[in-house]
């Protein structure tokens, strides 16, 4: 039986060894039969493929493979011995033969067909689903991409209307560099053989970044400076730098603002830069970094209470100062003469000594102890409160705040003469006057009147009558004539002290009432007549005024002349010759430096009565004058040669010394770079400069001016490029007896993210033990110099 399709022939082998197996048992013959394919449906498709077809026949059953011209069906699928469903693959226009095998047995070359027909495709408007980036800088060049559909074959690409340069074009994307145009948002046009289509959201074209000012226009060297940059097209800016350095942070405000914190950088003047997706911008020479302000002087160093006083303050890094602040009180006006120099005008305040603060664009500089507030003079009493009208009546005023008077008055006519003895006391000599008029005392400090003031008395002047007898010549006191002229109602002639008579020609009336005087005194047993011839031939009596004068005012001693000064480090040496006492024994010295306000005073019991040190400020040029005391007031003073005491010098290590500095924190052993620390120092010469520098390299971080107590408080900046390690801060200056002083504290500087620096001196990491209290107390101790008596604020 045969049957289409793969099948099996099984015939009777004839029988003998020919057909027998080794086995012996009988052996069927297989055979494949070749499929057949009688038809296709459908019969025709397009050469892009993927038109299904069943294919119809015979001998399907374990079909290997289905081809159209050769070439395999994308798939297929036996269906059944005389059916497979199969896909066309892509194949040229024209009839295809279909053939069917299994394994190596594929169907006759003669059999059905299928007819690929060319597709015809119709053409589509292109669409653009998005674009990017969808804005640039106005002068164009910017690469643009348009994502879509049908966008091969793209003639144009415009923005506003001016064509961009198409670099590339597919079915699905676009790149296209944007020509310049004017800011705003424009259209974009893609056209393409079918047809034009519009970018919804269009492009927006951004005008390029641009700085108009910056605020403020200058700042610290050290940075932190908070700076409002203004300009246009600021959004989206991704960098501000200040000269070559980024700025510590930055926010952007608005298109038209910028908030920056200006980074730390050297002193000069700066570009300010804004980088932005559509461009940079610069401001050039926009801001200045400025050198923090340094005062190295105050001059007056002191001045009322109630304020006034023109003082010059000297320094460095003053130009574009800020403020002047006397004790947190602003100076009534202050005009800054050049970087090195401002003159202000002090504010009212309490007396005492306050600190001075100069504020500028590199930060604040603070002299501790620098002014001193003189509370107004007074002046309370005076004895005696009357005297002659002639004047030269020595009197003694009594008050405070007599230290440099320049006049004393009685009714606005100037004493005759006068001395300040003390802070507390003058004596003045009075000059001729009448009535009760106002004493007034002028000084610095304000100028004050005696209560009550002074009363002149009219002159009581000792009057004596002379009378001429034989021999006896007698003084008899009389009252003083109210015109000066003979006495024509007593009769009598003036005459000296010496008992003199000198006759003078009398009138009638004379004669008359000198008969009468006479008769009464000498002569009263005599007639009348007799009398009357008497008193004629009698020589006239005269009165004689008598003006006792002052006692003497014991004199002062002579001036401590000469005055030697030696300029030393942040000092003053002086000496003087011994003065001659006069009326009264010399108690004691007072010298007194110009400028102020150091003083020393020494007594004659001390070791050297003729010298002392007084503290100075570094680069300040003074004069000493001394005076020399007695109870009988001071001497007129004695000035020396001008010097100029030399700053501290800063050895190439630290100085060996056992003695401490601190902190506002205390004693710390920790530091890190940038960090502000305020520096507490003591035990200096009075009002002298101290110098405070980093080691290991020496770095000097600022000079300081120490206040009464020989002590100060200096805010200092570790710098930003310290590098880790140990390093030693050194106060150094002079101690009240004119010795080197020097104090240290050494700190552990931990890793800064910041490169260069100073090298480290001493262990690179570990802190450094600091020395015990117990130490540090010794030291002072040991340090601790032989002192003479100072005025306060001198120690």
């Amino acid at each position: 039986m045969l049957v289409l399709g793969a099948f099996t022939l099984a015939t009777a082998a004839p029988r003998g060894p020919a057909a027998e197996h080794e086995s012996g048992a009988p052996t069927l013959a297989s055979a494949v039969i070749q499929p057949v394919v009688s038809s296709v449906n459908p019969s025709s498709g397009f050469t892009t493929g993927g038109t299904t077809v069943t294919i119809t026949g015979a001998g399907f059953t374990g079909a290997t493979a289905v081809t159209f011209n050769g070439i395999g069906a994308t798939s297929f699928t036996v269906v059944s011995p005389t059916e497979i469903t199969a896909v066309t693959p892509v194949g040229a226009a024209g009839p295809a033969l279909v053939q069917v095998a299994i394994g190596t047995c594929i169907s006759s070359v003669i059999g059905a067909t299928f007819t690929y027909i060319p597709q015809i495709v119709i053409p589509t408007i292109p669409t653009v689903s998005s674009m990017s980036p969808t804005s640039g800088p106005t002068a164009g060049g910017t690469t643009v991409t348009l994502t879509g559909t049908n966008l091969a074959g793209t003639i144009s690409v415009t923005f506003g209307g001016v064509a961009g340069s198409v670099s590339n074009s597919t079915a699905t994307s676009i790149t296209v560099v944007t020509p310049a145009h004017a800011a705003g948002n424009v259209p974009v046009v893609v056209t393409t053989v079918m047809g034009a289509t519009t970018v919804t959201a269009g492009y927006t074209y951004v005008a390029e970044p641009a700085v108009t000012s910056v605020s403020p226009t200058s700042g610290p060297a050290a940075g932190g400076n908070t700076v409002t940059i203004t300009g246009t097209g600021l959004t989206g800016a991704t960098a501000v730098a200040f000269g070559a350095d980024a700025a510590t942070s930055f926010t952007v405000d608005s298109d038209t603002q910028i908030t920056a914190v200006a980074p730390a950088h050297a002193a000069g003047t700066v570009d300010v830069e804004v980088n932005t997706p559509d461009g940079t911008a610069t401001a050039a020479n926009a801001y200045t970094y400025a050198a923090p302000p340094s005062v190295t002087s105050v001059s007056p160093t002191s001045g009322p209470a109630a304020g006034g006083t023109s003082v010059t303050i000297t320094g460095s890094g003053l130009t574009g100062t800020t403020a002047v602040v006397f004790d947190g009180s602003p100076a009534t006006s202050f005009t800054v003469n050049s970087g090195t120099s401002i003159t202000a005008v002090t504010p009212a305040h309490a007396a005492g000594t306050v600190d001075l603060q100069v504020t500028g664009p590199g930060g604040t500089d603070v002299v501790i102890a620098a002014y001193v507030y003189v509370a107004a003079a007074t002046a309370t009493s005076m004895f005696p409160t009357t005297g002659p009208d002639l004047g030269g009546t020595f009197v003694t005023i009594t008050g405070t705040g007599f230290t440099g008077a320049t006049a004393v008055t009685f009714g606005g006519v100037n004493a005759s003469s006068f001395v300040a003895n003390s802070d507390t006391q003058i004596t003045a000599m009075t000059p001729p006057g009448s009535g009760t008029v106002p004493v007034t005392v002028t000084t610095p400090n304000g100028s004050p009147s005696v209560p009550g003031g002074y009363e002149y008395l009219v002159s009581q002047a000792a009057t004596f009558a002379a009378h001429a007898a034989d021999k006896d010549a007698t003084l008899e006191p009389a009252k003083p004539p109210a015109s000066g002229k003979a006495d024509n109602a007593s009769g009598k002639a003036s005459g000296t002290a010496s008992g003199k008579a000198d006759a003078k020609q009398a009138n009638k009336q004379d004669a008359k009432q000198a008969d009468k005087a006479a008769g009464k005194a000498k002569v009263k047993a005599k007639a009348k007549a007799k009398a009357k011839a008497d008193a004629a031939a009698a020589p006239r009596m005269k009165k004689v005024f008598f003006q006792l004068p002052p006692p003497a005012c014991p004199a002062p001693p002579s001036a401590p002349s000469p005055v030697t000064a030696t300029a030393g480090t942040s000092s003053i040496i002086v000496s003087w010759t011994a003065a001659t006492p006069n009326d009264s024994p010399i108690t004691g010295y007072t010298a007194t430096a110009t400028p102020g306000p150091a003083t020393c005073t020494t007594l004659v019991t001390d070791p050297n009565p003729l010298g002392c040190v007084l503290g100075a400020t570094a680069g300040q040029q003074y004069t000493v004058s001394v005076v020399a005391n007695s109870a009988a007031g001071a001497s007129e003073p004695a000035t020396s040669n001008a010097v100029t005491p030399a700053a501290p010098v800063v050895p190439a290590a630290p100085p060996d010394t056992p003695l401490t500095l601190t902190t506002d924190k205390g004693v710390i052993s920790r530091a890190a770079p940038g960090q502000d620390i305020v520096v507490i120092g003591t035990g200096f010469a009075a009002y002298s400069t101290a110098t405070i520098t980093l080691y290991s390299t020496p770095v000097t971080l600022g000079t300081v001016v120490t206040d009464g107590n020989g002590d100060f408080s200096k805010p200092v900046t570790v710098p930003h490029s310290l590098a880790a390690g140990v390093h030693t801060l050194v106060a150094q200056g002079v101690a009240p007896s004119g010795n080197p002083r020097a104090m240290k504290l050494t700190v552990t500087v931990a890793a800064s993210t910041s490169t260069g620096g100073l090298p480290v001196t001493g262990a690179p990491t570990g802190p450094l033990a600091l020395g015990g209290l117990a130490m540090v107390l010794a030291g002072l101790g040991l340090l601790r110099p032989w002192q003479r008596r100072t005025t306060p604020g001198l120690r």
